[in-house]
């Protein structure tokens, strides 16, 4: 529970060292003496395995020359892996309900502390709540206590300015209200569909203004998105370098299909970066030595075809347990999972957050779930 609290309370970071990578390290020492067998890679987490290995030998033949800090990062991967590892083994053990009520302060204490005086990462701090905050609906005993936890963490997320984490808030919040409130439970996946097409509609310019008008004097960058994406995707700083490290991405992935260039060495790799496909009078600046801020295009860079390969039959067969008994999860601890689940793939295509304590140990919470349903007659 206090690596839970640790990984999702980032503000104690140190550097590029996680806060729960001492206390967490000093733990796996300890159990595996007599607790071994947590520890041993079972069903998804064995091609999680693989994927380590694929990285690692990233690391082995890069171009990118190796720095004091390589070794940290191999011990970083080492530990997250076994993280995950644990927590895949041990989930229908996890007393779920403390696990919630953990999250669910540490969470609101993390974007509570960003709104009022911290000047942390917009993006690091929404992902976090994205990935974290769902978790704690489970122990809140009231559906209305529920309700307003769901709606508090979207007000929340709009304060903290960023513009995909306060979408994907708005969006995970439907989706509880589809898997939690009864009436609606057994009818999740119409309702997920209803969604799907309401996101879609959102590009029908009278819907997509009016609520950019509503949103405006919330958070003024979501607000314009909505009224008028073309002119921010034309004029947008923050949009424009994306789509140019998007490119640097894929540059690198032609030049290194299958090895990639080393995990975590996506800024330092220096290339004259293609910008001829950005539709823009404004002159881009600082591009060449920022993050992908894409998960997806920075494993393909760092991890080469194998290592994004991985990642996506993972991530493809953790899912499908949870599609295919969609309408049963009602209000459970994995339906809470499925929400945080589908935020982190959604967050993915605007963020570089593969890597960290937060993440894998969701990632040991999204596959020991998606076990839990598939293999336990889940109902």
């Amino acid at each position: 529970m206090a690596l839970f609290a640790l990984a999702t309370l980032a503000i104690f970071d140190i550097g590029s060292v996680s806060a729960s990578f001492v206390f967490g390290a000093v733990l796996i020492l300890l159990s595996l003496k007599d607790f071994n067998f947590y520890f041993k890679p079972r069903g998804l987490t064995r091609l999680l395995l693989l994927f380590v290995v694929v990285a690692l030998i990233g690391l082995v033949f890069t171009e990118v020359p190796a720095t004091k800090t390589t070794p940290i990062r191999v011990l970083q991967l080492i530990y997250w892996f076994l993280l995950t590892v644990f927590v895949y083994n041990t989930y229908e053990y996890i007393d779920k309900i403390l696990l919630s009520k953990v999250v669910f302060f540490a969470a609101l204490l993390f974007i509570t502390l960003d709104v009022t005086f911290m000047d942390i990462s917009q993006n690091a701090v929404a992902f976090t709540v994205i990935i974290m905050g769902p978790l704690g609906y489970y122990f809140l005993k009231k559906y209305l206590f529920k309700v307003a936890y769901a709606i508090l963490l979207v007000l929340l997320i709009l304060f903290n300015g960023s513009r995909t984490g306060a979408i994907l808030a708005f969006l995970q919040t439907v989706l509880f209200f589809f898997l939690f409130t009864p009436v609606l439970q057994k009818y999740v996946k119409l309702l997920l569909f209803s969604l799907i097409f309401f996101a879609i509609s959102l590009n029908l310019n009278p819907l997509r203004t009016s609520l950019g008008k509503f949103v405006y004097p919330i958070n003024q960058r979501v607000g314009e998105l909505l009224i008028n994406p073309d002119y921010v995707f034309r004029n947008d700083m923050s949009w424009l370098q994306r789509k140019a490290q998007v490119n640097k991405g894929l540059q690198i992935f032609k030049l290194h299909p299958l090895t990639g260039i080393g995990i975590f060495n996506f800024p330092q790799y220096e290339m004259d970066i293609d910008i001829s496909n950005i539709e823009t009078t404004r002159t881009l600046r600082n591009i060449e030595n920022r993050s992908a801020h894409n998960t997806y295009i920075a494993l393909l860079a760092e991890t080469g075809l194998p290592g994004l390969s991985l990642v996506i039959i993972i991530f493809l067969s953790a899912l499908l347990p949870f599609i295919k008994q969609l309408n049963k999860l009602g209000s459970t601890f994995e339906g809470c999972v499925f929400i945080s689940f589908i935020g982190l793939l959604a967050y993915f295509y605007n963020i570089s957050a593969f890597y960290g304590s937060s993440s894998w140990l969701i990632y040991g919470l999204i596959t020991g779930s998606a076990n839990f349903i598939k293999f336990k007659n889940y109902h």
